[in-house]
């Protein structure tokens, strides 16, 4: 079923699109993935994050809210598209569909800190767009 998403990318040319994992809440409405596609060319001319501290994933993050960020940014910048029927289920112990691990472990550990960082970086996005929205080509 990727290929579904694979034409999602091809009929809306979107820079992320969104996989249907089967679980989690935002999945279910069209407004998060937990597996995108990411086109190449996205990535090469805005990149995944509004800063540059990573090529697709901020690097900032110790685990969580990369994929939150990947996604916002690219709704932010009107790059952003759903593939419904594409199902790639994320197999995860909060969903009661993987064992806990030490990965998974280690990952929850950081869950606060991580989200914290997220709404900080997000207000800092919001920040430079209003900034950029104010500014007209001098000519």
């Amino acid at each position: 079923r990727v290929g579904m998403a694979v034409d999602t990318l091809a009929e809306t040319g979107a820079g992320v699109v969104g996989t249907n994992d089967g679980a989690h809440p935002l999945v279910q409405k069209g407004r998060h993935a937990t597996h995108p596609l990411v086109r190449r060319s996205y990535i090469e001319e805005q990149g995944g994050t509004f800063d540059g501290t990573g090529e697709i994933y901020s690097e900032s993050y110790s685990h969580q809210w990369v994929d939150t960020e990947l996604v916002r940014t690219a709704m932010l910048r009107g790059q952003w598209a759903f593939a419904e029927r594409s199902v790639v289920r994320h197999l995860h112990p909060i969903w009661g569909t993987a064992p806990m691990d030490a990965t998974y472990e280690k990952a929850l550990l950081d869950t606060a800190q991580d989200q914290r960082l997220f709404a900080e970086r997000m207000g800092q996005m919001r920040g430079l767009q209003r900034r950029s929205r104010g500014r007209r080509a001098v000519r």
